[in-house]
């Protein structure tokens, strides 16, 4: 009896995780509404709940995202990319909150950014993320130029062409588009055949010069 029970349990499991890549396909083609009723049932699967978060996040339903964010990193709190996305959560959050209650978002932001970082070096994305957090915080909450730029070496010592878009990141938020345009011309004379080196100086050009031509 408990061997046919646990088959029963095993064909029922099976075809519920075999919905997490077709609702991760549905994903990244932008279709969140079919992907959420694939994960809808599997309400204590990581994997579930991590992409129902990212769906909640992109659809701007900030409580929920870090509400189920929130379970996922207490399932797996050593992985950066979740600590990232919580990180991501929190900061909108805090956007929307008011005065009193943003310096607790912003404390959970920076908290889960850091992590992410330490936990992966290379998740440049989260650097990226720490540089305006760093750049617009104030002291009291953990803000600082000199950690923006830490930030942006670090990044610049471990890919080239990344550390280049760091550093655009940070002279962006500081107004100093001069010096953002330059790394991010030396970009493309370092990489002439970089489509991506390309693209961030036509966003660059097309957001802060309005060149669009």
């Amino acid at each position: 009896m408990t061997i046919r029970i646990a088959a029963t349990a095993l064909l029922i499991a099976a075809p519920l995780c075999a919905q997490v890549p077709q609702a991760t396909a549905l994903y990244e083609q932008a279709r969140f509404e079919e992907a959420k009723r694939l994960l809808a049932p599997m309400t204590n699967n990581p994997d579930a709940l991590f992409l129902l978060g990212k769906i909640a996040l992109l659809q701007e339903d900030d409580e929920a995202a870090t509400s189920i964010l929130g379970k996922v990193v207490e399932a797996r709190p050593a992985n950066a990319d979740v600590q990232y996305w919580f990180g991501l959560a929190n900061r909108s959050v805090m956007m929307h909150s008011s005065f009193f209650k943003q310096p607790f978002y912003a404390g959970k932001m920076r908290e889960a950014l850091e992590h992410a970082v330490q936990l992966d070096p290379n998740h440049f994305e989260a650097r990226l993320a720490l540089i305006d957090y760093y750049i617009f915080a104030p002291a009291i909450a953990g803000g600082s130029e000199e950690k923006a730029i830490a930030q942006a070496a670090e990044v610049s010592k471990r890919d080239k062409f990344m550390g280049h878009r760091a550093y655009a990141r940070m002279y962006i938020r500081q107004k100093k588009l001069d010096l953002a345009r330059k790394e991010l011309l030396d970009a493309v004379r370092e990489q002439p055949a970089s489509a991506v080196a390309h693209t961030a100086l036509g966003t660059f050009y097309g957001a802060n010069d309005k060149d669009y031509p």
